[in-house]
């Protein structure tokens, strides 16, 4: 059934194709020909767009230069020329950057805190700005850890 879902999929040529674990129930041979045709078909001249969900790393490699990663309730775009170790690689250095950022935003809201806490409440009426951006940060990275903690329960 499956096999058949997938040759009237391509046998129709469309120009966008939604493939949800295409290798699952095909042997060897079939892999290899579905690759083949899709590359084939994107050479062809008209523009194939693939949305794949895939574990097999070889077919992904043989069919995508682009992968779109979702995390963090955020869509994440790689070129990688059919390398998934490309995408790896990107990801990684992602979310080094991100980790960098989350930290320089920890330093500030630590400085912040400090300046907050020791400031006298009767000077705090010319400092309500300072505060409120304050309390903004404070929202602002308390947000970004919850999604980033959402995003690793979901994983697993």
């Amino acid at each position: 059934r499956k096999r058949v879902a997938l040759a009237a999929a391509l046998a129709q040529r469309a120009d966008v194709l939604l493939l949800d674990e295409p290798t699952n129930h095909l042997d060897w041979e079939a892999i290899d020909w579905l690759a083949d045709h899709l590359q084939q078909r994107g050479q062809a001249g008209k523009q194939l767009s693939i949305l794949l969900v895939t574990h097999d790393r070889y077919f992904l490699e043989r069919t995508c230069n682009e992968v779109l990663e979702l995390d963090s309730a955020a869509v994440y775009r790689y070129k990688t020329n059919g390398s998934y170790e490309t995408f790896l690689r990107r990801r990684e250095e992602r979310v080094s950057n991100e980790n960098a950022e989350l930290n320089r935003q920890a330093e500030r809201l630590k400085r912040e805190k400090a300046w907050d806490d020791k400031s006298p409440r009767a000077q705090q009426a010319k400092s309500k700005s300072r505060s409120a951006a304050y309390q903004d940060l404070k929202e602002a990275n308390m947000q970004i850890e919850g999604d980033r903690a959402m995003s690793r329960a979901t994983a697993r």
